[in-house]
């Protein structure tokens, strides 16, 4: 498996936004951790997503976490699909590695994902295959597959306070909702505007 074997272009939704992130205190911990731009593009199984950050997030004594959620609604039962795929480094086990998978921090090893990563400069790449629990989709089932992600970063280095290490977090697309109480939006692949996907 290879970039060459992942859908590059095939049914791609590029989404941006300005910067989040715009914290005095640790302004380089902040950088890592705002998504300026994100590409996802799926083919059947196969998803390639590739993320521009403001300054590259991996390393430098972070721990840091991107989670992607996918949502498919389907015409019939079950109704609603999802699945979450996550690429960690210094999270849950920290020794520099980088671990990419279905099912991380869920207390067993990830289920694998044939994933291929790389990163350049400020941009993180990752190509992978759904599980085969997940339906394989057409472009004409486009319109009811959503998606969304969140990527956080804690400063191992920082001295623990009240609520632990100091870290930052940001998601795309945004959530007008800061209280974090209300479902994420989602962008929607078939046209890339943001919806509720439930």
């Amino acid at each position: 498996m290879g970039w060459r074997n992942h859908p590059r272009t095939a049914w791609r939704t590029t989404t941006s936004q300005p910067g989040t992130a715009r914290i005095q205190r640790r302004p380089t911990l902040a950088a890592k951790t705002d998504i300026r731009s994100a590409t996802f593009a799926i083919s059947g199984r196969g998803v390639c997503l590739t993320i521009m950050f403001a300054k590259q997030p991996f390393g430098g004594g972070s721990n840091v976490s991107l989670g992607l959620g996918l949502t498919y609604r389907p015409k019939g039962p079950p109704y609603l699909t999802r699945t979450g795929f996550s690429v960690q480094s210094n999270v849950y086990v920290p020794n520099g590695l980088t671990y990419a998978g279905f099912g991380l921090g869920s207390g067993t090893p990830p289920r694998g994902a044939n994933v291929v990563i790389e990163v350049h400069g400020n941009m993180l790449r990752v190509a992978f295959d759904l599980e085969p629990s997940f339906p394989f989709l057409r472009p004409s089932e486009l319109e009811r597959l959503s998606w969304g992600m969140g990527f956080f970063a804690t400063d191992l280095a920082s001295t623990p306070g009240v609520s632990g290490y100091l870290s930052y977090h940001d998601q795309l697309p945004n959530n007008p909702d800061r209280s974090g109480n209300s479902t994420s939006p989602e962008v929607r692949q078939s046209d890339g505007k943001t919806i509720t996907p439930y």
